[in-house]
C-alpha cells in the first residue's frame, strides 16, 4: 500500500496528462458510467485528462481538455468512411502529449483499433477497458442480412473487402499489444478463446450502490416485476411481454429505458405486441424517467427480470442495492454474483421463479443487497489507481 501512495504522490509531482478515448457521450449507460470513475479516478491522483470523442459531449465533465470530430451528431454516418475518423483521431492524439492513453469505449471503432498500433511502436503505455466482444460478422452475415436488395449486398461487401478485414487485424493487434481491463470473468473467457496471448485483469464496473440502498427498507412494495433497459432490439425487450403472459393476474410488469428516435419502430411493435396479449392493465413503459421516479418505482417492486444475458449487468447490480430480488438467465457474467436459485433457462422457469420469490422475505432482501455493495465505485476507483500507478511507473 506505502508503495503505491508513494507512486501516486510521483505522478502529482511530475504533472503528467492522459488521453482518454471515448465513442460518444450522449447516453449515460454502462460504458459511460465506466469513463466518469475512470475521469474521477484519474482526477484524484493528480493526473491533467484530455478527452478525445467522436462527437461534440452534450454534458459538462471536470476535464482539462477536450477534442472531438464533430461539433454535433452526423446521422446515418456512411461506413466506408469511418475509416476516415482514424485520420482525424490520430493528429489528435499526437499533438496532445501524454504519458498514458485509455480507451474507455472498448475497441470496437476503427478509430481507436488504428489508433492503439501506433502507440504500441513508441508513445504512452496504453489501457483497454472492454465491456463485451464478438466475433466480427462475416461476408455471408452481411449478405444475408440483405439478401433482399442487390445495392445493400454490394454496399456491405465492398465495405467487408475493403476494410473489414484489416480492422479485423487491427483490433486483434491492439488488443494483443494493450493492458486489457474487463468487466467479468466472462468477458475474459471469450478474450482468452479469441486471443489466447492476452491477459485480462477483471475490473468489476462502478456501481453508485449507497443511492440504490436508500430504498432497501421500503414498506411500499407492491407485486410489481420490473426491467430497466434501453428500449432496443438487442435488448430482448419482448421476453417481459412474453413473461407477463405467463404471470399470475395480479402480479403487473414495468419496463424503464431510454428511448431514441432511431428505435420508435420497435417500441411501437411492442405497445402493438402488448394489445394482441390483451396485457395493457398488466405491462406499462416509462420511458426517459427522471431520477427521482426511478427510486419510487425500484421502492414499489419486488422482483427484476433481466431479460438477456449481459457481459456484466449495472441495472441488476443497482435492482440488487435496492432489496430486488434479480431473476436473470443462467448464462452471461450477471451468473458471477446473482445466486443460483434465481437464475433461469426458459421465460416459464423464469416465471416460475418470480412466483416462488415474489413475497421474500426482507432478510433475504437485505442478503442480496449486501452482495451488490461488492461493486463500490470506490472499490471500482482503487483498483484503477493501482493499475495506472503501476502502468506508467
Amino acid at each position: 500500500m506505502r508503495k503505491i501512495e508513494f507512486a501516486r504522490a510521483r505522478l502529482r509531482d511530475k504533472n503528467m496528462r492522459a488521453i482518454v478515448l471515448h465513442h460518444e457521450l450522449d447516453v449515460m449507460g454502462g460504458a459511460e458510467r465506466v469513463f466518469l470513475a475512470v475521469l474521477e479516478a484519474l482526477h484524484e491522483m493528480g493526473i491533467k485528462v484530455i478527452l478525445i470523442t467522436k462527437y461534440k459531449p452534450r454534458l459538462q465533465f471536470n476535464i482539462d481538455k477536450v477534442s472531438y470530430i464533430f461539433p454535433y451528431h452526423v446521422k446515418k454516418w456512411p461506413i466506408h468512411l469511418r475509416i476516415l475518423l482514424a485520420l482525424q483521431v490520430l493528429p489528435l492524439c499526437f499533438i496532445h502529449k501524454a504519458d498514458l492513453v485509455i480507451a474507455t469505449s472498448g475497441v470496437g471503432l476503427p478509430y481507436l483499433s488504428t489508433i492503439f498500433p501506433c502507440f504500441s511502436c513508441s508513445g504512452p503505455p496504453h489501457i483497454l477497458y472492454i465491456h463485451g466482444i464478438g466475433n466480427p460478422p462475416s461476408i455471408r452475415e452481411y449478405l444475408l442480412k440483405f439478401r433482399r436488395s442487390v445495392l445493400w449486398k454490394l454496399y456491405f461487401a465492398s465495405y467487408y473487402l475493403l476494410f473489414g478485414l484489416i480492422c479485423s487485424y487491427l483490433k486483434r493487434y491492439a488488443i494483443t499489444k494493450s493492458l486489457v481491463l474487463t468487466n467479468s470473468k466472462f468477458t475474459k473467457g471469450h478474450l482468452k478463446d479469441l486471443y489466447p496471448k492476452v491477459k485480462p485483469i477483471v475490473v468489476r464496473p462502478p456501481v453508485d450502490v449507497e443511492l440504490f440502498t436508500s430504498v432497501l427498507g421500503s414498506m411500499r412494495r407492491e407485486n410489481r416485476v420490473l426491467t430497466i433497459a434501453r428500449i432496443n432490439p438487442g435488448k430482448k425487450i419482448e421476453n417481459v411481454i412474453k413473461l407477463a403472459k405467463l404471470l399470475p393476474g395480479h402480479i403487473k410488469c414495468t419496463i424503464i429505458g431510454s428511448l431514441h428516435n432511431r428505435d420508435i419502430n420497435y417500441y411501437k411493435k411492442l405497445v402493438e405486441m402488448i394489445k394482441d396479449y390483451k396485457l395493457e392493465e398488466r405491462v406499462d413503459f416509462k420511458t426517459n424517467l427522471p431520477t427521482s421516479e426511478l427510486y419510487d418505482l425500484m421502492a414499489r417492486s419486488k422482483i427484476y427480470f433481466n431479460s438477456r444475458p449481459e457481459t456484466f449487468g449495472i441495472s441488476i447490480v443497482e435492482a440488487m442495492a435496492a432489496g430486488i430480488i434479480p431473476i436473470v438467465p443462467d448464462y452471461g457474467g450477471q451468473t458471477e454474483f446473482v445466486p443460483k436459485k434465481y437464475q433461469y433457462h426458459t421465460i416459464d422457469e423464469a416465471a416460475s421463479a418470480i412466483v416462488e420469490n415474489i413475497n421474500a422475505s426482507e432478510r433475504e432482501r437485505l442478503v442480496i443487497s449486501n452482495i451488490a455493495r461488492q461493486f463500490s465505485k470506490e472499490r471500482f476507483k482503487s483498483k484503477i489507481k493501482a493499475i495506472v500507478s503501476s502502468v506508467i511507473n
